[in-house]
């Protein structure tokens, strides 16, 4: 009784799945949009990395909806459309090396792996529990069941190349004693309390060095770091996020170069003199490295490592956008409720473009005026006139 069960509903599922790719579009998805080191990219794996990069910027607090053409550069020259676009490209041609390094190496995409991958998906679909709630919680977060099997097939090449690289004989492989020793050799901890200048006026910035100085002299003196930290610095998201400190590596360009460099000078628990960034006034104290910190670098060293070596490859490759790329909704793909109309947005900007170009054309042939009457073209004190008006115009 209980197979049977277990049949009906597989087969309820595969049933909803097979509706799926009908929301997606039709077959033209397939076609190529792009050449990426000469192999075809297609429309529904770009919209894969259009949707996956437009979530990545979401989920870091950017807002595009009614904003797609906005003016990034201040030149015209990039919107937040190009910045989607472009990251997409390169996270396809990142994927690519992948799948073309484990191809080489005998480890490439198999039926096995397309077989486990639909699997996962319908272990998904049961957690579920109905065909019509996978169904809406899919359309509601602009997700198909390609864009899923999709997600899984790139971390499942992904994890074995890493695997393969970063494992014993791999080219980026380190014993735990070398990573251990990298991670001493190249890593440090450190405190800080900042004194904030940010939104304060110029008259005040002495008083607010003043505050540090005397915080600095407590600290050096022999008061406790942690209360003074705790008591008056500003950085209380830092204390919150890392309060075992914050760990980096002298290249880390995280932090501000000035904070970094006078972080380094610092042995085990010596307190730094005043450093100033464009945050404010900090004072720094390194701490010694705790186990779980350097375990947590010697997790962190081999995953950066592979990121390097993947980027290195996919940098090289040559993207080449076909005819049929110039026919993606880029805003539609990755942001179906924008109703905007940035058509008539463009159109009303180039009036306002034609209006300023018209002001101006007007505005010079005031002031040409003025060299007819200094050519004493005119003798009736029109052009003096119309002189004066120029003048006005103008602001001269």
């Amino acid at each position: 009784m209980k197979k049977t069960k277990t049949l009906k509903l597989a087969a309820l599922l595969l049933a909803v799945i097979m509706l799926l790719p009908a929301v997606t579009g039709c077959s033209d998805k397939t076609k190529a949009v792009a050449l990426i080191n000469g192999k075809e990219l297609s429309a529904q794996d770009f919209e894969y990395y259009l949707k996956t990069s437009y979530n990545s910027y979401s989920s870091q607090g950017y807002t595009f909806t009614g904003y797609w053409n906005a003016d990034i550069l201040g030149d015209g020259s990039y919107t937040p459309v190009d910045l989607i676009t472009e990251d997409a490209l390169q996270n396809a041609a990142y994927y690519q090396a992948i799948y073309s390094k484990c191809d080489e190496l005998g480890q490439g995409y198999s039926k096995d792996d397309e077989k486990a991958c639909e699997d996962s998906f319908l272990e998904l679909a049961e957690t579920y529990g109905s065909a019509i709630t996978l169904q809406n919680t899919l359309k509601a977060n602009n997700t198909t069941k390609y864009d899923l099997l999709k997600s899984s097939a790139d971390e499942t090449m992904k994890a074995r190349l890493y695997d393969i690289l970063t494992g014993e004989g791999g080219e980026l492989y380190q014993s735990d004693d070398e990573l251990r020793q990298e991670v001493n050799d190249n890593y440090i901890c450190v405190k800080h309390i900042l004194i904030s200048t940010a939104d304060v006026e110029e008259e005040e910035i002495d008083e607010m060095r003043a505050t540090a100085e005397d915080i600095l002299e407590q600290a050096k003196s022999g008061e406790d770091f942690e209360s003074l930290m705790e008591n008056h610095s500003d950085d209380t998201s830092g204390m919150e996020s890392y309060p075992n400190g914050y760990v980096f590596a002298e290249d880390d360009t995280t932090y501000d170069a000035d904070f970094v460099a006078a972080s380094f000078k610092l042995d085990v628990n010596e307190i730094s003199d005043i450093v100033e960034t464009d945050y404010g006034f900090h004072i720094i104290k390194r701490y010694e490295l705790s186990d779980d910190q350097i375990t947590e670098q010697m997790t962190a060293i081999p995953t950066a490592n592979f990121a390097e070596y993947v980027t290195a490859i996919s940098s090289e490759y040559e993207i080449e956008q076909l005819d049929t790329f110039s026919k993606l909704d880029i805003v539609a793909i990755v942001d179906p409720t924008d109703t905007t109309d940035y058509s008539a947005i463009d159109e009303t900007e180039a009036e306002d473009t034609n209006t300023d170009a018209d002001t101006e054309g007007t505005e010079d042939a005031e002031g040409e005026g003025v060299d007819v009457e200094d050519a004493g073209e005119a003798d009736d004190g029109s052009a003096e006139t119309e002189g004066a008006d120029a003048d006005e115009t103008t602001g001269d």
